[in-house]
């Protein structure tokens, strides 16, 4: 069942998944939406960081990641969880629902998207995401906290980064914290004013290398125990720029 925008009530607008139900009473969604509720459902349920708490829970059977969108910098500190509501560029959840729809659609390893709110107030928004929560995935940042990856995990994430570069896709934040790894397999996640394009320039694919590898660099100052290994990371970067020529690469 392909997504549905409805209006619950004035002011708010959702798009559903088809993995939910679309005909529900907005009370229903709220589950999903309102952490504190979300919280109690799921005594269980962990929190991760970010510029605003992510609570990753299980709600009525699906495994969920749920996010409420606020800027970062100094927008952040003067607006808050406020967006305006004509600006370009504005409706943050929605296009990162439909974006996530569009790669999956194309076979990356992207969270599924399940569901999107807009809150109008005035002339602002709020806005929340709901997706898929990548069970038993961990982002590098951690895992290399714990251990070195072996030589065949970063050629598998350069692979997959390359994917990506194939499909246009543009990711404004490239870093060790949006990639994870579970077993054999690589993802992406944090898609927030992120992009598809036709195809990529060398210089847009070096920009996001470039941010990747200043993220480890960042991370390795900030825990010097940090289990980096440089030549394993040009291994990650040269796969990248090896693959991305093709989208089945």
């Amino acid at each position: 069942m392909e997504p549905r925008i409805i209006e619950p009530r004035p002011g708010v607008r959702l798009l559903v998944s088809g993995r939910l139900r679309q005909d529900a009473p907005y009370e229903h969604y709220l589950d999903f939406l309102d952490p504190a509720r979300a919280m109690r459902l799921d005594p269980a349920h962990t929190l991760a960081g970010g510029r605003g708490t992510t609570v990753l829970c299980r709600i009525h059977g699906h495994d969920l990641a749920l996010r409420h969108c606020r800027r970062g910098g100094l927008w952040g500190r003067l607006m808050g969880d406020r967006y305006w509501r004509w600006g370009a560029g504005s409706r943050r959840a929605f296009a990162e629902f439909s974006l996530l729809l569009d790669l999956r659609g194309l076979g990356l390893p992207v969270p599924e998207p399940y569901l999107a709110r807009e809150e109008a107030s005035g002339p602002f928004l709020r806005q929340d995401l709901v997706v898929g929560r990548l069970v038993g995935a961990r982002d590098l940042a951690h895992l290399l906290a714990e251990r070195p990856l072996a030589r065949g995990e970063w050629e598998l994430l350069g692979r997959t980064l390359g994917r990506f570069f194939a499909c246009g896709v543009v990711h404004t934040d490239l870093n060790l914290r949006n990639v994870l790894l579970r077993g054999d397999e690589a993802f992406l996640i944090d898609f927030d004013k992120c992009r598809r394009e036709r195809s990529l320039g060398a210089a847009q694919v070096e920009a996001m290398l470039s941010r990747l590898r200043r993220s480890f660099l960042k991370e390795r100052r900030l825990r010097p125990g940090l289990h980096l290994d440089l030549e394993g990371l040009e291994l990650l970067i040269d796969g990248a720029r090896a693959h991305q020529g093709g989208a089945g690469a």
